[in-house]
């Protein structure tokens, strides 16, 4: 028999990440540091780089160095693969500065649809609108292979994608506007997030002299909650000890107990003194459902939060606040976001 059966155990998982951003957020940065946790500090990195070499400004600041292999163009899933066998064969940890590239960059996925269209139907429009959907086959069946072949990769794996602003029209007051959201969605496959451990976005917020600077997280899946403790708080930069947090977590090594975390708001609890207020336990939900970005699932977090914006007083907690401080508090962090001035 060719099969054998035994119990389920958490360890020699091969963590498989995901951080997408715009330009300038940090995620070339974040996944460096990040992967120097994950190999420990005499660990082979190896980065593919489909940016000319871009990944190579960090190679003065990531502790232990990183090796690189260019991927030029075309961006098709095979030459993929190729840099992905050289890179596994020489290094410990693997980082591809960008997977984007091969969705959409020259000779990646959309191109070869196009190639394909081309190929089928030439200049006949009606012919080419027949066969749209057909000309996905081969392109797609070769990008399924890379993402199959990926999954069976021996070592961790950060894949940092480029991140693009998304637009949504809003009416009202006879008037028709363009609004510009917030936070950008990952150029590449929708379905990639599945396959993901953990999928981060990015983001740059404002320091104490006016700069923007990258490497903040915010999550946008993680596959067991006990894992959002071990990354950066919402004032926090990626860095190494967030990936020895990771590596020694997906190892199944005991690490520090993580905090309690949930993604749905908190169970009331017994009432008592102000708790027994009306409406108390439906304003802390509320406050829970606009601040998720912040507080990532943990209450020790959003109470932390709330104390470094100075929202609420350092001898104040959530479960101390009495329904008519619930009620200003949310209407000043309603107001924060609404206006994007939250950091």
């Amino acid at each position: 028999m060719s099969f054998q059966i035994k119990p389920a155990t958490r360890e020699s998982i091969k963590a498989l990440i995901g951080l997408y951003a715009k330009s300038g957020a940090g995620k070339t940065h974040s996944a460096l540091l990040m992967m120097r946790g994950l190999v420990g500090p005499k660990g082979r990195i190896a980065v593919i780089d489909t940016e000319n070499r871009r990944s190579s400004i960090f190679a003065d600041v990531i502790p232990g160095g990183f090796s690189v292999i260019d991927l030029d163009p075309p961006f098709s899933a095979d030459r993929y693969w190729e840099a992905l066998e050289v890179a596994q064969a020489n290094a410990d940890g693997i980082v591809i500065d960008s997977f984007s590239h091969v969705w959409a960059g020259e000779g990646g996925l959309l191109d070869q649809h196009e190639a394909e269209l081309e190929r089928m139907a030439g200049s006949d429009w009606k012919r080419r609108e027949s066969v749209k959907m057909s000309a996905w086959i081969r392109p797609k069946q070769a990008h399924k292979r890379l993402v199959e072949r990926i999954l069976r990769l021996k070592h961790p794996l950060i894949v940092a994608m480029r991140g693009e602003e998304k637009t949504h029209i809003e009416k009202g007051s006879g008037k028709t506007e363009v609004y510009t959201d917030k936070f950008c969605s990952p150029i590449g496959d929708p379905r990639f997030i599945f396959e993901l451990l953990i999928h981060a976005e990015c983001i740059a917020k404002e320091n104490a002299q006016g700069h923007m600077v990258g490497g903040y997280l915010r999550l946008t899946k993680v596959s067991r909650n006990e894992i959002i403790p071990l990354l950066p708080g919402p004032n926090e930069q990626v860095g190494v000890k967030h990936g020895e947090s990771l590596a020694a977590w997906c190892a199944g090594t005991p690490s520090a107990k993580p905090e309690a975390t949930t993604t749905v708001a908190p169970k009331a609890e017994p009432k008592t003194g102000t708790e027994a207020q009306p409406g108390t336990a439906a304003l802390k939900r509320k406050l829970w459902e606009i601040t998720g970005e912040h507080h990532l699932g943990s209450k020790e977090k959003l109470n932390q939060w709330l104390w470094d914006e100075l929202l609420m007083k350092e001898d104040k907690t959530i479960a101390t606040l009495t329904a008519d401080e619930l009620s200003c508090l949310i209407v000043t962090v309603g107001d924060k976001i609404a206006k994007g001035v939250t950091p």
